[in-house]
């Protein structure tokens, strides 16, 4: 981009061109608050492990980097910690600033580490923009959830016993129930938002198999498929072993299952039972 400057040389009007370079990333911003200058950009597809990490020089605060376009992927931005006169790192901080991105997006990133946490606000994308519009009405529970984190984070590294933390633990619950049931909502309202594709992401075992049949087909095989195909299996395995420990209850009846002999034929094991 050009930009014009006007001087006065020897009582007249220069004018000359500077030019200073435009963001050129699909992932740009400002990020306050870094120590070292410099962030871990770590990505991987959507819905799979291993994590590929790019260490991101900010220049001015600013970052611009470009993400590949070929997939959808979760993003995660961390601080890279700062290298003390003696050498070493100090430890790598907990809060990150996480989101999800698909091919052709791009992102703006604005946020600020401080000595309590870390906010962050994400924008330039369907998912984000749509978010931001309903803001007022998760936003407050959210800000609540943070400040308790924050509190329970700093309890922790004050070394406060496990029967007090357990105590502040449970205290939060109420808030993450109250934010479970506005996304719950907001999903019955609006089934077919990449929104509701988002927050199914979130919910617990039983919510999700219940609210699996009301989000539309379009979002089940939408940008978010892979994580919520994942996030069903894994709800189904948790319902599996719930009954399964409702069932292994003093004085219930084991399940039955089978089993192979000596002989190689199956065998139950109520076959077996009043035998011995």
């Amino acid at each position: 981009m050009k930009k014009f400057i006007s001087l006065f040389v020897g009582g007249g009007l220069l004018t000359i061109a500077s030019c200073t370079q435009a963001p050129s990333g699909n992932l740009t911003g400002v990020i306050n608050g870094v120590e070292s200058d410099s962030v871990i950009v770590a990505y991987a597809p959507m819905g799979q492990r291993g994590l590929i990490r790019d260490t991101v020089a900010l220049k001015d605060k600013k970052i611009d980097f470009n993400l590949p376009d070929s997939t959808a992927l979760m993003v995660s931005i961390l601080e890279l910690p700062k290298t003390l006169p003696d050498g070493n790192m100090r430890a790598m901080r907990m809060e990150a600033i996480n989101f999800f991105r698909f091919p052709n997006e791009k992102v703006n990133v604005q946020a600020e580490f401080t000595e309590t946490g870390l906010d962050y606000d994400i924008t330039g994308t369907p998912l984000y923009d749509e978010l931001k519009k309903t803001e007022k009405d998760h936003k407050p529970i959210e800000d609540q959830i943070k400040a308790a984190q924050s509190k329970f984070r700093k309890m922790q590294m004050e070394g406060t016993p496990d029967s007090i933390l357990r105590e502040e633990y449970n205290k939060m619950m109420p808030l993450f129930d109250s934010l479970n049931a506005y996304k719950m909502q907001y999903i019955k309202n609006n089934p077919g938002s990449i929104v509701s594709g988002f927050y199914f992401n979130t919910l617990p075992a039983d919510s999700a198999i219940a609210f699996y049949e009301i989000i539309t087909p379009e979002v089940k095989n939408g940008p978010f498929k892979e994580v919520i195909d994942n996030h069903m299996a894994s709800a189904n395995k948790q319902i599996a072993i719930n009954k399964a420990k409702e069932n292994i209850a003093v004085g219930k009846q084991a399940p039955d299952f089978t089993l192979t002999d000596i002989n190689g034929k199956p065998f139950t094991l109520s076959s077996l039972y009043g035998k011995g």
